[in-house]
């Protein structure tokens, strides 16, 4: 592979005549007419959802090319989210957040807050969180209800999930962060990241690094055990968007232009991205397909697709999500994810305290006294046992 001699990076050209003609046909351009767009993809990698901010709205197939439905409702689009299943997906336009199927008919719209800017949806718990401004809200997809409504004293700028323990975070313009949960109207844990506005927060799969883009034009790695700061990354420009893969790759969008930052992984990480792509116009949104090492890029002239190598784990779990299942399987997976539905009381900071038992102060108590009471049973019989083998010793031995 030969690198670009400006940059230094690996560019889309190269990477395709290296790899075969089915990886080859992954990268692809869609230039549409009603952007900036937001791209947002499944979590069995099979569907592609995307919304433009005029009002477009298409659900295709990224690797068949396939188009499944596409229609315009007319009104400004904030954001795009699937729901537990590809299909139905929700859209927060100017006035509310309407649910649609597979065939792009309206089924519901949520009425328990206007105006919404961000959605973000916990697939265990079958919430689907909204939030405007100041406020967000807790639905149960899975009934209908509205679980909560919180208000947060600073303006949200961005919204996303810890899918490993199901608490949202949002970020502040005043550059904090916030972390919640919808039993509790104060947040679990506030930190504060940047010293300016925060532009968007993700967390990996496994729920121990947080990464952050601002204003300052610092990206920064938490470590969320003990919230310090692990690493940080400069970059020329502000940052507007942040996506993380499978395998822990970082993808920043600054202006037109997308870095891909090495495995997060490891503490000490080279300031210079090792792939690179100039995009025509600015960036909108990045999201990294699952079990593919495919990004995407929504930017203002549509969207694009490219290959990122090492990206997207090769093995998937049939159980948790399928990449080819077929409509059978779709139902019976329907009904196993409501069957194993987490009630949103459960959702804690640590999920493994979950799983230990409570103790009152009384049981506690009584639980060392016996423990202490074995104790002395053991080292009394261990003391027995010493004597009477000093004895026998004793008795063998001829010189007595």
């Amino acid at each position: 592979l030969k690198l670009d001699k400006k940059d230094g990076v690996l560019s889309q050209e190269e990477i395709i005549k290296h790899v075969d003609v089915t990886s080859a046909q992954k990268r692809f351009e869609l230039h549409l007419d009603f952007g900036p767009y937001k791209c947002k993809y499944f979590n069995n990698g099979r569907k592609l959802l995307l919304g433009g901010e005029k009002g477009h709205i298409a659900v295709l197939d990224p690797l068949t090319k396939i188009l499944v439905c596409e229609f315009n409702c007319k009104k400004l689009i904030k954001d795009v989210c699937w729901l537990h299943m590809p299909d139905l997906f929700s859209v927060a336009d100017e006035d509310f957040v309407r649910i649609y199927d597979k065939n792009g008919i309206e089924v519901n719209y949520l009425k328990h807050i206007t105006k919404p800017k961000l959605l973000e949806f916990l697939d265990y718990h079958f919430l689907l969180v909204t939030a405007n401004d100041y406020y967000f809200t807790y639905t149960d997809t899975s009934t209908g209800k509205l679980i909560s409504s919180i208000k947060s004293n600073k303006f949200i700028t961005s919204l996303s999930k810890n899918a490993h323990n199901g608490i949202i975070i949002t970020g502040h313009s005043n550059g904090t962060l916030s972390m919640w949960t919808p039993n509790m109207d104060t947040p679990l844990v506030k930190m504060l990241a940047h010293p300016a506005a925060i532009r968007e927060a993700t967390v990996t799969i496994d729920g121990n690094k947080l990464i952050t883009c601002s204003v300052d034009r610092q990206i920064k790695i938490w470590d969320m055990r003990s919230f310090k700061s692990l690493h940080t990354i400069h970059t020329s420009s502000p940052s507007q968007c942040l996506a993380v893969s499978q395998k822990n790759l970082i993808a920043v969008g600054c202006g037109s232009v997308v870095d891909i930052y090495e495995n997060t992984k490891y503490k000490k990480l080279s300031s210079k991205p090792y792939l690179q792509h100039h995009c025509d116009t600015f960036i909108k949104n990045l999201d990294f397909c699952n079990y593919e090492d495919i990004l995407g890029i929504g930017h203002a002239s549509g969207f694009s697709s490219i290959i990122v190598p090492g990206s997207g784990e090769a093995n998937f779990d049939a159980f948790e999500s399928n990449p080819f299942m077929n409509t059978a399987q779709k139902r019976e997976m329907e009904v196993k994810k409501l069957l194993d539905k987490i009630q949103p009381d459960l959702i804690t900071l640590d999920p493994q305290k979950l799983a230990q038992r409570y103790k009152d102060p009384q049981s506690i108590s009584q639980e060392k006294e016996i423990k202490k009471k074995f104790k002395r049973k053991i080292s009394r019989k261990s003391s027995n046992k010493f004597t009477k083998k000093s004895k026998k010793r004793k008795a063998n031995d001829p010189s007595n």
